[in-house]
């Protein structure tokens, strides 16, 4: 076994059961061959995902999921808007939504997709001088890409100088080893959906949204969850989404085990 943990260190990969404090965790293993993750699904990766924008406000309406009465306003009909994906994403097909609520304004846009917000490839554009209404324009590609991030950059508009858009939403595959996976915590008892692979369901510790009861909190009595990957993983990366909301802000530890004691 000595031989075996050298190796992994030098080949500098982490081979885990993952442990987050206070969202996000894993446990005891007993099984110590490198298991095959299950073949990930098509899904919008890039709900709830954070927006990076050029000029306006409210960009989190971009990647929410609700195609309502709701917006982000570039300032200038050439504004870009920039979702960033979670780590690993594979994108199948892009769909963007411009503003529709008057659909006698349209908008022309480029998408471009990006490993690393610096060398950009252009998936595609949309210079028809009308507006799609709700389903928006979607771009299907022929071979599916790796890309950290997603951006939309107006060209044209009747609208004046602005470039309204309604939502972003990028499908494709990332490959999650936690999804629903067996959950232990010390705290409330929605710990399942905390790997269920459902944005919209949350884990609640049940606490009170009071200073006071987080301050009687120690390091040893945190709210906790222990995902038990059932086997031992390559993991490339942690992504922890705690729950979402504009006005909160969590802080946690996240720690990673090879059996759930050390």
């Amino acid at each position: 076994y000595k031989k075996k943990k050298k190796k992994i260190k030098k080949k500098k990969k982490l081979m885990t059961s993952m442990i987050v404090m206070a969202m996000f965790c894993s446990a005891f293993v007993t099984n110590f061959n490198v298991v095959k993750a299950a073949e990930p699904t098509i899904t919008n990766l890039a709900k709830y995902c954070k927006v990076e924008i050029d000029s306006g406000e409210k960009s989190y309406y971009l990647t929410n999921g609700a195609i309502n009465n709701t917006y982000w306003k570039g300032l200038n009909k050439n504004a870009s808007a920039t979702v960033v994906l979670p780590w690993g994403a594979t994108i199948h097909e892009i769909k963007v939504v411009t503003y529709f609520y008057d659909t006698s304004k349209w908008y022309t846009f480029e998408v471009f997709v990006s490993e690393d917000n610096t060398t950009w490839t252009s998936i595609g554009k949309q210079e028809v001088e009308s507006n799609p209404g709700n389903k928006g324009t979607t771009f299907t590609l022929d071979q599916p890409v790796q890309a950290k991030y997603v951006k939309v950059k107006g060209i044209n508009t009747n609208n004046g100088d602005l470039f309204d858009l309604v939502e972003i939403e990028a499908y494709g595959t990332i490959e999650n080893i936690a999804q629903d996976k067996f959950v232990s915590t010390n705290e409330g008892i929605t710990e399942a959906l905390a790997v269920d692979g459902d944005l919209d369901t949350y884990w609640d510790t049940q606490s009170t949204d009071t200073a006071d009861i987080w301050s009687s909190y120690t390091e040893e009595t945190y709210p906790y969850a222990l995902i038990d990957l059932g086997g031992i993983y390559d993991v490339d990366a942690l992504n922890v989404i705690p729950y979402i909301n504009s006005s909160r802000y969590y802080k946690y530890s996240v720690y990673t085990s090879l059996d759930g004691l050390n």
